[in-house]
């Protein structure tokens, strides 16, 4: 016989079963959070799997960036035009290196999609490297072991800077950090080649046969736009360090060269034209600026170097490194001056589309136009 009391009862009863149900899960979800804050940010992709194995870093610390939408593909034949030929603008910053009597300029507005090419003059077999997370422009010797290695752009980041892989090995390697960290040649070193950061203006007029590397890459992307929108001239990081310094602003540009064994910063906006000399750990450190040109030796042998962003050389270096000595005032925020940083490439060249596409959005809510889908 149907009971008029029964129905509510039934009903109190399920609705704290309902309660004790959301207790239990909000527990198993906090335990599996915890869980995940010791573990990667995502499973490693099946190739670099081995190679974490043997790593010497902490892999807990590696994130990852989503690659949803397209891999950043490094390039392999690059292709170089006249200045007559070139569609880059002469503010344009970019890497001018001079070897075996040929000179080449690497454009930021390409690096910055591609961020590794793969390249050789004669006998010398190179790579120009560019992290637009931590403003680090370094060009490295390939040439490991009596091997010259081919290398590419995995999704994972160190203290926010891009860990390069090699084709060989699938070894991963730390770009800022200037070594491999995981695999079979973790620990080896890259050797650092001399380089300048200069815009293609200058180049122009250091060397009037310089090479440009041509937008002709085999890949579909919007030179003329960087998806990292204002990111080089504001405070966001877009992934986690785990150090921090005050002393400089959070992206202040920096000059690094090894030494000692570690790594010394030089503030580029310490520096004045001409010769400028410090004693530092007994050597003698003279840093030569003409112009947009820096030259740095150590004791009177030349110390070929890179640039950096201050907080990623912090992060890789703070507890070794040593910074060139320098009258600290208070950090200001960067200004929108020193967007020539990465020249045009600091923010997007022409209005984003209005169109309602799907925006590229990176992590903390920095936005950007959307990237065109490769060919390959």
């Amino acid at each position: 016989m149907w009971n008029a009391t029964s129905q509510p009862l039934r009903a109190v009863k399920a609705h704290w079963a309902l309660v004790i149900l959301m207790i239990v899960m909000l527990c198993r979800m906090s335990a599996a959070q915890i869980e995940d804050q010791q573990k990667p940010s995502k499973p490693a992709d099946e190739q670099f799997k081995a190679a974490l194995l043997n790593a010497s870093i902490d892999i807990k610390q590696i994130r990852h960036r989503d690659f949803s939408e397209q891999r950043i593909p490094a390039l392999t034949q690059p292709a170089f035009v006249s200045l007559k030929e070139t569609e880059e603008d002469d503010g344009l910053l970019g890497v001018l290196i001079e070897m075996n009597g040929e000179n080449r300029f690497y454009p930021y507005s390409i690096l910055t999609w591609h961020e590794l090419v793969n390249d050789s003059i004669g006998d010398r077999h190179f790579l120009v490297s560019y992290c637009p997370l931590t403003g680090s422009a370094i060009v490295f010797d390939r040439k490991v072991k009596d091997e010259a290695l081919a290398f590419g752009v995995s999704d994972m980041l160190f203290e926010s800077n891009v860990l390069m892989y090699d084709l060989k090995t699938k070894s991963l390697w730390s770009q800022a950090g200037l070594r491999c960290v995981a695999g079979d040649y973790n620990g080896t070193p890259l050797a650092v080649l001399p380089m300048q950061q200069v815009k293609l203006g200058e180049a122009r007029k250091l060397h009037p046969d310089v090479k440009v590397l041509s937008r002709a890459t085999g890949y579909e992307r919007d030179y003329k736009l960087s998806p990292y929108g204002l990111y080089a001239i504001n405070d966001q990081l877009f992934f986690p360090v785990s150090k921090k310094d005050t002393r400089f602003g959070l992206k202040e540009k920096m000059y690094a060269i090894p030494f000692k064994g570690a790594s010394l910063a030089i503030p580029l906006a310490a520096l004045k034209e001409g010769n400028q000399t410090q004693s530092i750990d007994g050597a003698s450190v003279q840093a030569f600026k003409n112009g947009e040109c820096l030259v740095v030796s150590v004791d009177g042998e030349s110390a070929p170097g890179y640039y950096i962003m201050w907080f990623s050389w912090l992060a890789l270096n703070g507890d070794k490194g040593r910074v060139w000595p320098v009258e600290l005032t208070p950090p200001t925020r960067t200004s929108a001056r020193d967007a020539s940083y990465q020249g045009r490439n600091a923010a997007p060249l022409t209005p984003a589309p209005t169109t309602k596409k799907k925006t590229w959005v990176y992590p903390h809510g920095e936005e950007s136009a959307p990237p065109t889908p490769g060919k390959k």
